[in-house]
């Protein structure tokens, strides 16, 4: 298979240097003969030249038969008017162009935006009156030309650009291209998005996107995808139907193979694209419950914005399953059923972990027409007297009337819902009356863990071996069993096709809520998830929450997924002598 070959095209008033980063990164990445940086004729000195449509498009087109010549596939990636040059040459040769990128680039002007360019020129050489003449004329022409059919097109702006506005981004989304394959808002970026703080994240985006648009996979990849959509559903269809490259990311997870029932020893070195994010949408809580993370980490408060979000969304395309989880409770977002739906809009199936204090009739009503797949409530107790114990400030009425009230609302929306409940060595007797109330909320599964995290273990269930732990467990067992309510290891957490697969994961027998493997057997975060927090940093776990590896505004997602960090974590986890985090986490 040909492999790409990218033609870097700089804007009229810019020169290559606006576009160095991108091609020191893909000649990194890629080898030097996999770039060409075009400089337009006349861009030799600081002088702004004559607009030449056909000069111009002359170096465009000496640059795709260079890479003809290598015997690779034509990767367009033009900045600014550049975007246009290279646009104007796919119409004229659309069979060549494997893949066009089109970079902070104008989708028509007309004199509402001479100000903004003169804005930018502002200290530079002036551009003659005719030169602008030309170049907006150019620009528009090809705005308004037919578009070319038959090739991707990626679209990536700066959300802070004044002089291409990023709704020029929006534009170019419904020019009526065959096919949008993937489009990126920077935030807190402005025009010249390679030469900003952040430029490496963009660069190594434009890479994965030629890689995987370019690379239809194995048979065996189609083949593992096919058969893992039967098993999980049509969500999983509807996902590759948007997002056909994923297929082989999300069918090379270890959860999906172990679905499938092939051999899933995870490596510890490189490894597919995560396929699911774990994102914290907010710091809030309105719940002090002791064993979370929280009470160690403390962290300020914030909200993230949803700049950010879709950026996260759009940067990871190949994640199915998003999870709105972390140290916050993400009902408190005051813009969570935005982000459900634009996650959803985007094919991925959305879940939710919510403690339920803040779940009104009316936000539940809105999550659901967000398109909500899965939401998991938490919930350790439901007398008062322990609830205040384990989660200081819950009203459990209340509580359990959110719950009640989001379940008769999701009866018949496909959404599936589940109590989570960690149990500690001071909530295990009680846990038979909380199996009387669980079948009642209408949920599908109960699923049970013992606390995790290092400072929690003398708390743990597995540092308690006292009398009459393993009696209350059974009885909850057998009051939930008989409710046909499926009670759930923890194990669970991350696999594909539960609701066809939950036998696996039964909680039988009850000694699986209170044992820790001493090396590596069922834990597949690392290998998949990718946790990120408020402020778009990443972190090796959940169960880590301080152990930042990385931030995915500054660096690349591929830099940070399979950098050294995580390598050397991955590697750990599977040896003989597991870090100790692991060995005390009732995941591992």
């Amino acid at each position: 298979m040909k492999k790409p070959g990218f033609v870097l095209v700089h804007g009229y008033s810019g020169s290559p240097r606006d576009l160095a980063p991108l091609a020191d990164y893909l000649t990194a990445r890629c080898g030097p003969e996999a770039v060409l940086a075009v400089r337009l004729p006349g861009h030799e000195t600081a002088t702004c030249p004559a607009y030449d449509r056909e000069r111009f498009m002359d170096a465009v087109a000496a640059g795709a038969e260079t890479m003809r010549l290598r015997g690779r596939r034509l990767v367009l990636v033009g900045h600014s008017t550049g975007g246009i040059l290279a646009l104007d040459f796919a119409l004229h040769n659309p069979t060549r162009t494997a893949l066009l990128v089109l970079a902070a680039t104008p989708h028509g002007l007309d004199g509402n935006a001479l100000p903004r360019w003169e804005r930018h020129r502002a200290g530079q050489s002036v551009v003659a009156l005719g030169n602008v003449a030309r170049m907006v004329s150019h620009i528009n022409r090809i705005t308004t030309a037919p578009p070319p059919q038959g090739f991707p097109v990626c679209i990536i702006h700066g959300a802070c650009d004044t002089l291409v506005p990023p709704s020029d981004a929006l534009a170019w989304k419904r020019h009526g291209f065959s096919g949008i394959a993937a489009d990126l808002i920077l935030p807190e970026t402005r025009h010249h998005i390679f030469t900003e703080p952040g430029g490496a994240a963009t660069a190594d985006w434009i890479a994965r996107q030629a890689e995987d648009l370019l690379d239809a996979g194995t048979e065996e990849d189609h083949q593992n995808a096919s058969r893992l959509v039967d098993l999980e559903g049509p969500g999983l269809r509807s996902f590759f139907d948007r997002t056909p490259q994923a297929r082989r990311h999300v069918a090379g997870s270890p959860g999906a193979r172990r679905a499938l029932g092939n051999s899933c020893t995870p490596p510890p070195l490189t490894v597919p694209d995560p396929i699911q994010l774990n994102i914290e949408t907010t710091t809030h809580c309105n719940l002090g419950c002791p064993h979370c993370a929280r009470t160690v980490h403390r962290r300020a408060k914030a909200m993230m914005d949803e700049t950010l979000f879709h950026y996260l969304l759009d940067l990871a395309p190949n994640a199915y399953r998003v999870v709105l989880a972390g140290l916050g409770e993400p009902t408190l977002h005051p813009r969570l059923p935005a982000l459900v739906a634009a996650a959803a809009a985007r094919g991925r199936r959305v879940g939710l972990v919510t403690n339920a204090m803040s779940l009104t009739p009316a936000l539940s009503q809105a999550l659901i027409h967000a398109g909500i797949a899965a939401v998991t409530f938490s919930l350790d107790a439901v007398d008062p007297e322990v609830a205040a114990m384990t989660r200081p400030g819950s009203r459990i009425e209340r509580i359990i009337g959110n719950i009640r009230g989001f379940t008769e609302m999701a009866a018949h929306a496909g959404i599936a819902t589940a109590v989570f409940s960690a149990v500690s060595a001071g909530t295990v007797h009680r846990l038979p009356e909380l199996a009387e109330m669980v079948p009642s909320l209408g949920v599908q599964a109960w699923m049970l863990t013992d606390l995790n995290f290092q400072w929690n273990q003398a708390r743990a269930l597995a540092s308690d071996q006292g009398s009459g732990i393993d009696v209350a467990i059974r009885q909850a067992l057998r009051v939930a069993f008989a409710r046909q309510l499926p009670v759930l290891s923890v194990h669970g957490l991350e696999e594909f096709a539960l609701a066809r697969r939950y036998r696996h994961f039964l909680l039988h027998p009850p000694s699986r809520l209170t044992r820790r493997n001493p090396v590596h057997a069922a834990c597949l975060s690392p290998w998949q998830t990718m946790p990120i927090d408020v402020a778009g940093n990443v972190t090796r776990c959940d169960c880590q929450p301080q152990a930042e590896i990385g931030n995915l505004g500054r660096q690349p997602i591929s830099e940070i997924w399979n950098g050294a960090a995580m390598q050397n974590w991955r590697r750990r986890m599977i040896s003989d002598t597991p870090p100790a985090a692991c060995r005390c986490c009732p995941r591992f």
